[in-house]
């Protein structure tokens, strides 16, 4: 049902929203291949970093919030996911930053 819904989100041309959802049910690959399989003008990796640097701000925040109130484990887990949406910008950086 989901894969419909951003086939939806493509046609309308709402290209974010179609990438956010990928990022959100876990399709990274699927979010990557889809930025880099379309109109460079469009500046579908920079969305696709912005959103991945949103989400490791958001996580961020969240694991120091739960620190502040000495929920240690359930913090950790909010840094291991702010870790890897890090990781994973660079590594879209890493991996397009010669390619224009």
């Amino acid at each position: 049902m989901l894969e419909e819904e951003i086939l939806l989100l493509i046609k309308e041309n709402k290209h974010k929203e179609a990438i956010k959802r990928y990022v959100d049910i876990g399709k990274y690959a699927k979010a990557e291949e889809f930025c880099v399989n379309r109109d460079k003008s469009l500046g579908l990796l920079t969305t696709l970093l912005t959103i991945y640097f949103e989400q490791y701000e958001d996580n961020k925040e969240r694991y120091e919030r739960l620190i502040e109130e000495k929920q240690i484990t359930k913090g950790l887990e909010f840094k291991d996911k702010a870790n890897r949406f890090r990781e994973m910008a660079l590594n879209v950086m890493r991996n397009h930053s010669s390619k224009n």
